[in-house]
């Protein structure tokens, strides 16, 4: 059995720990190597390899609950019931979909053969639109014990200036001037944002919901050459709406990150659709909306991110460098809001042009 390499000896004997519980939690063979897996910030996860095959355990961070697995579990089962290339669950030593590790939940799955794909790549873009598509699918006939505890983060929107002056008053306790300016120069922006989007929490549109996967972006999708073999991290699928999913994945694969801050490559968010609705179409509207719910998606991250530091700082004061850090990540949003305002035209256009081909 071999650990991560340059691990401290400290390190070492915490993962051993791991490794121990794992190994009497399940019957997965002789243990040959197991690592740390390379991406992944939620939860620890290790490649495992014994003499009977290739694993990935997972262990989950404080927040998952028992039910939330449960459902993840009966989710992961469904899917490849259906054919959809998710990881297969290997069974406990008692016989659950999964087991607390040295009082974490965790879970273990077999690993799927694959490398991460390059969106730049045609073909690869192509069938990871097709493949979200058809998790969509799925997601509309779900049975009750295979459906996400998470609901909709839509209702954010609405508290966003809300969230926005609260958070206001606590940096001007923290930060000098310069601070103050760049947090209200900032806000500026944000702020009418937030009126522009609130519609979509309201309710009373028609864009439809449905679970959605929540992270289809590089590091969730697994191909051999042009083959698709596998769709990961299922940790932020919930019931929300379907826009807001398409959006996430074509930020994280359509942008232009070496252009202008929050540019998209129009020809290949337009090629992402078009494979997209060669599985599900969309509906009336939803592509003209298209520019108005990637700007919610991106000020949804500015209200998580204000509820977190208000949160955090009713049981801990917060300093002057936490300040600083929300304050750059306004500033981040902000120009990538502007683009997505100024290319509303031409992101409307390329939608519409995705549902002629």
């Amino acid at each position: 059995m071999t650990g991560e390499p340059g691990a401290s000896p400290r390190r070492r004997d915490q993962i051993g720990l791991v490794v121990a519980d794992v190994a009497r939690a399940w019957d997965l063979g002789r243990w040959e190597e197991w690592h740390r897996t390379p991406r992944g910030s939620t939860n620890t996860s290790y490649f495992v390899t014994t003499d009977r095959g290739r694993f990935v355990v997972r262990v989950s961070n404080p927040r998952k609950t028992e039910d939330g697995l449960t459902r993840e579990v009966a989710l992961l089962e469904h899917l490849r019931a259906g054919g959809y290339p998710a990881p297969a669950v290997v069974t406990s030593r008692a016989g659950g979909g999964w087991a607390r590790v040295g009082g974490a939940l965790c879970l273990v799955t077999e690993r799927i053969a694959g490398s991460f794909p390059d969106p730049a790549d045609p073909g690869q873009l192509t069938e990871m639109a097709r493949v979200l598509a058809r998790f969509h699918r799925e997601g509309r006939h779900l049975p009750e014990p295979a459906r996400p505890t998470l609901g909709s983060e839509l209702d954010l929107l609405g508290e966003g200036p809300a969230l926005l002056a609260r958070v206001g008053e606590i940096i001007a306790g923290l930060v000098g001037p310069e601070g103050r300016q760049r947090f209200s120069r900032a806000r500026s922006v944000l702020e009418p944002g937030f009126a522009e989007v609130v519609s979509l929490g309201d309710g009373s549109g028609s864009l439809p919901h449905m679970v959605t996967h929540g992270s289809l972006g590089v590091s969730a999708v697994l191909f051999e050459g042009p083959r698709l073999t596998g769709v990961l991290d299922y940790e932020r699928a919930a019931h929300e709406l379907r826009a807001l999913d398409l959006a996430y994945a074509l930020r994280a694969l359509t942008r232009r990150p070496k252009e202008e801050p929050g540019a998209f490559d129009l020809p290949r968010l337009g090629a992402f659709l078009a494979a997209y609705q060669e599985v599900e179409p969309l509906v009336a509207g939803e592509a003209e909306r298209l520019p108005q719910v990637l700007r919610a998606q991106r000020l949804l991250k500015v209200a998580g991110k204000t509820a977190n530091l208000l949160g955090k700082h009713v049981l801990v004061s917060q300093q002057e460098k936490d300040a600083f850090k929300l304050i750059e990540i306004f500033e981040f949003e902000v120009p990538r809001l502007r683009w997505l305002e100024e290319h509303e035209g031409q992101l409307v256009t390329a939608a519409d042009l995705s549902q002629a081909r």
